[in-house]
């Protein structure tokens, strides 16, 4: 979810479970989340139900003390991949590595970014952006 007022309703308040950072943006989202948690309040959900994680050049050293920020505020997680499976002494590659099946069913990754969406089965990815579609209209008519 983005940060931006537009995007902060209740229908995607109550339906998000988590919003995903890159850790380069941790500094603003510490001075965003006194914002979040008003609004969340506000819409009568517990920010500390909610999930903010981080990704994007982490090492353990940064996923600690994001932790120790945001911890008490709301949950907690963090994509450190790269850092852990990078056991030499060369740099590590910047790739990403999606799952695209599982039990022989296909994975889709949605995104705001319609470019960011994914999925090796086209029909199946348009049904779930159709579903999404769908909830988000019902919602807003509410």
């Amino acid at each position: 979810m983005r940060t931006s007022d537009k995007n902060f309703k209740k229908y995607l308040t109550n339906s998000s479970y988590a919003v995903s950072i890159t850790s380069s943006a941790a500094t603003k989202v510490s001075s965003l989340l006194p914002k979040w948690c008003r609004r969340y309040k506000k819409y009568g959900v517990d920010p500390k139900t909610k999930l903010l994680l981080f990704s994007d050049s982490l090492d353990f050293d940064r996923a600690q003390k994001l932790y120790e920020y945001f911890c008490d505020k709301t949950k907690v997680s963090f994509g450190i991949g790269t850092f852990c499976s990078n056991d030499t002494e060369e740099n590590a590659l910047n790739i990403v590595i999606k799952l695209q099946y599982v039990n022989g069913r296909p994975v889709a990754k949605l995104s705001d970014d319609i470019g960011k969406a994914m999925c090796r089965d086209a029909d199946y990815l348009e049904y779930l952006k159709r579903s999404v579609e769908f909830r988000l209209d019902r919602e807003k008519n509410k």
